[in-house]
């Protein structure tokens, strides 16, 4: 986790690269011109649990679900 802006990263994929049946992320940071990866987390209800960091340092958690967030998430680190 980050508590800076994704200004210098460009996504590239979401799909189950560690084969666990979650989604990861697949990053690429203009820095380094490396490929990262962030492994998902599974959520109890199915989907995938999404910790999220915003511009103003505020850090939320989204519990997953199948098809969308039910939540507007709770702040962690305000």
């Amino acid at each position: 986790m980050t508590s800076s802006a994704w200004t210098t990263r460009d996504l590239v994929t979401v799909l189950d690269v560690t084969g666990d049946g979650v989604a990861d992320l697949v990053y690429r940071s203009d820095s380094s011109a490396r490929l990262l990866l962030r492994t998902g987390v599974a959520a109890s209800g199915g989907g995938v649990n999404i910790w999220t960091v915003h511009s103003t340092g505020q850090v939320r958690f989204y519990a997953g679900g199948k098809t969308a967030l039910s939540s507007s998430g709770t702040e962690a680190i305000g």
